[in-house]
């Protein structure tokens, strides 16, 4: 007998049922649940439906048994409770299969079993109540959460690759110091998989030292992935939706817990591997894919491998995916960017005008009163000794951006090759946005726009590794000091108080009055406001693809025009977005400098790729005889002075060599 046939067999006790169980039955009613039922018998189990089948053909003209009518309510049940979970946005659970309605029905007992069923029904016939809707969506929460009580991952550590005598359990408690004290990430049964992500790709990284000077950058490169979102399947037209990595997480920890001859033991580097196996293929196999337990699985097989011995004399690529083993540090390029943006607040005297505006209050100079504005001043006037000065904010822009006229320490050499390969980089930019529009003149014809694509990939380069190296150490906390500082001063100047005790409305109006009136010159703020924001901007986006600039990957550097017609463009290292950005900032930043076609064309010329340390050099290392001339520090500080075309004076000789004291 057909599921339809047994339908229609038993419509009628499914209407004695609603007859016994309903205030308020109507046709209507039984005509939808009949609709419903065909699919709704389907949910049952196969022995259940043979037994339906039978008691229909025993019983067509007479009252229905109870077993029927139990067997029906079971299936307009089940039927109602998937099209409930379904219905959810967001889906509560990615496409509730049979199998998972049952588990989730055989875990509700008593009478929050009839409750539960009566609830659903009620939704399937679209007779639902608020009540009726409160216990759906309780049940499935604790359906949920025993679920996940049940298949909860015990993670462990797989011994391939770890050193001999490593600590697990101080190496715990290592990084748990730093995800709670740096990132505020509680040591939680809710955080348990993404820490245990973390953990894992630390390992997969053999970052098995916790005292290592990476490893704090490690720890946080691993916790910005795991704040990332991934893609998931969508049926309409739009953006496809995303869930947080730490929701992927949990959902591959729980997948590999279910496969058949696996418990509930999870490797750390193992979830690590197959998870980032799942996020990286997620535009082919989404997260909420039905096969998504097959991708699971695969990315499995290729962790177990881990790379395979090879007779082939092909070696794996100098470079990777740009995350882990080249030399520009995204933290180092955004600390310098800051210090970009300050130098440019520096030359529109904006420091010194808040300097100047808190002195003339102390001295009672300003009709402003002791309320906020006051207050505000006075705080900055007593805080001071917890500011950097001008003498040492200058001494900052001299080592990390070159800024002439700095006192900078004798032992460093300052960065005096920033504004030439910043010139370099934004030249580029602006050469090859020339050469796409020639492109699009001629219908995207041009056979050089990738070349110059690849020439603004090694300005953008030795850009990067530039400001990478001054970005190190003190160069962070400067950084993070004048933050603070240019917060604090940007909210006095914006106090209503304070401008209108100058007769202006906005902040850089009062800068302008200030400097007029206290220093006899009004700085162009337009200009220095631009360089801040278009500078500060194409290094955050240099930093924000640290890993493209030493890559040499198949892909182009900007997406160009596909030459087989297949696609409107070819994939690339960096999306149209952040593309279109990059020149947006670049044509901004040359139009305040004035800079001339003709030194645009020059500065974007190739060049030769001039040495450049990853790490800052940590002096003369001293020899068995006390000198140190031969230790290649000093050898890199001296190549650093050379290539930048200054000649190291005998006082500095003398410092980083000491036979030279003798």
């Amino acid at each position: 007998m057909t599921r339809a046939e047994i339908a229609v067999l038993a419509l009628k006790a499914a209407s004695e049922f609603f007859a016994t169980h309903t205030h308020h039955v109507r046709r209507a009613i039984r005509g939808e649940l009949a609709a419903l039922l065909p699919a709704a018998v389907d949910l049952l189990e196969p022995a259940e439906q043979g037994e339906l089948a039978g008691l229909a053909r025993a019983s067509p003209r007479k009252p229905a048994p109870p077993r029927m009518v139990e067997l029906l309510r079971r299936a307009l049940g089940m039927q109602g409770m998937g099209a409930w979970a379904d219905s959810q946005v967001p889906p509560v659970a990615p496409q509730t299969s049979s199998e998972r309605v049952r588990e989730w029905l055989a875990l509700v007992t008593g009478p929050e079993h009839d409750g539960l069923l009566d609830a659903a029904i009620h939704f399937s016939a679209k007779r639902e109540t608020v009540s009726d809707l409160d216990v759906l969506k309780g049940s499935f929460e604790q359906f949920l959460k025993k679920v996940k009580e049940k298949n909860m991952a015990t993670y462990i550590l797989d011994p391939r690759g770890i050193p001999a005598g490593f600590n697990a359990a101080a190496y715990r408690t290592a990084l748990m110091l730093v995800l709670t004290g740096s990132f505020g990430m509680p040591d939680d049964a809710a955080n348990a998989d993404t820490i245990a992500a973390i953990e894992g790709a630390l390992l997969l990284g053999e970052h098995f030292d916790p005292n290592a000077f990476d490893f704090q950058s490690a720890v946080e490169d691993a916790w910005k992935i795991s704040l990332g979102n991934t893609k998931l399947i969508v049926n309409n037209v739009g953006d496809p939706p995303t869930q947080p990595n730490r929701l992927t997480y949990t959902q591959v920890a729980n997948a590999i817990t279910t496969l058949p001859g696996r418990n509930n033991s999870v490797a750390f580097q193992e979830l690590a591997s197959v998870a980032q196996y799942v996020i990286d293929n997620a535009a082919l196999v989404p997260m909420n894919h039905p096969n998504f337990t097959t991708q699971v699985r695969i990315g499995l097989d290729k962790y177990v491998e881990n790379v395979p011995p090879s007779n082939s004399f092909l070696l794996e690529p100098l470079t990777g995916d740009g995350a882990s083993d080249v030399e520009v540090e995204p933290p180092n390029v955004e600390a310098v960017g800051l210090i970009y943006t300050a130098l440019q607040l520096e030359k529109m005297q904006f420091f010194h005008v808040v300097d100047r505006v808190t002195e003339l209050f102390m001295q009672g100079m300003l009709p402003i009163s002791f309320d906020l504005s006051g207050k505000a001043l006075n705080d900055y006037y007593w805080n001071s000794m917890f500011r950097m000065n001008v003498s040492m904010r200058n001494m900052v822009y001299g080592r990390v951006l070159g800024n002439p006229g700095s006192d900078v320490s004798k032992e460093v050499q300052p960065n005096r090759e920033f504004n030439n390969l910043f010139l370099r980089f934004v030249a580029s930019l602006s050469e090859y946005d020339r050469q796409r529009r020639l492109g699009d003149i001629f219908n995207n014809q041009r056979p050089s726009l990738s070349t110059t694509g690849e020439q603004v990939r090694k300005a953008g380069r030795d850009l990067a590794a530039n400001v990478s190296l001054y970005g190190w150490a003190g160069t962070q906390a400067a950084a993070h000091r004048l933050k603070d500082h240019i917060k604090t001063a940007f909210g006095i100047l914006r106090m209503p108080q304070i401008q209108k005790a100058y007769g202006v409305s906005n902040p850089y109006q009062v800068i302008e009055r200030v400097s007029a009136n206290e220093f006899g010159q009004a700085p162009n703020i337009v200009k220095y406001r631009t360089m801040a924001e278009a500078g500060t901007a194409l290094l955050n986006l240099i930093s924000k693809y640290a890993g493209v600039w030493s890559t040499n990957s198949s892909q182009s550097l900007f997406p160009e025009p596909d030459p087989q017609l297949t696609a409107r463009f070819t994939s690339s290292d960096i999306p149209p977005a952040d593309r279109d950005q990059f020149l947006f900032q670049a044509t901004n930043w040359l139009a305040v400098q004035g800079v001339g076609s003709d030194q645009v064309g020059k500065m974007s010329e190739p060049s030769d790729t001039m040495y450049s340390p990853s790490l800052p050099a940590f002096g003369a290392v001293s020899t068995k005889n006390g000198a140190g001339g031969g230790s290649p520090d000093v050898m890199d500080k001296l190549r650093q002075m050379v290539q930048s075309g200054n000649a190291p004076s005998i006082d500095q000789l003398k410092d980083m060599i000491p036979a030279f004291k003798a």
